[in-house]
């Protein structure tokens, strides 16, 4: 990795780190204040949480490219 790309790649951790605390916020008001009917959109919501961490965190698409 060259010494310009850490800047910018430690931009887009913060940005992704960024929208995963708002999607959890969102959960845990709805959680919090929704009684029953909640549970869908916390399941959709726990999915569009978990995609970024996924990609972005453990590098899940690493595992199909190629060596250089």
């Amino acid at each position: 990795m060259h010494r310009t790309e850490l800047p910018s790649k430690m931009r887009l951790g913060f940005i992704v780190f960024g929208v995963l605390i708002v999607i959890e916020i969102i959960e845990y008001v709805l959680g919090v204040n929704m009684k029953g009917g909640a549970w869908p959109l916390l399941a959709v919501l726990a999915v569009i949480g978990a995609w970024p961490i996924v990609q972005y965190f453990m590098h899940f698409t690493q595992l199909w490219r190629r060596e250089e």
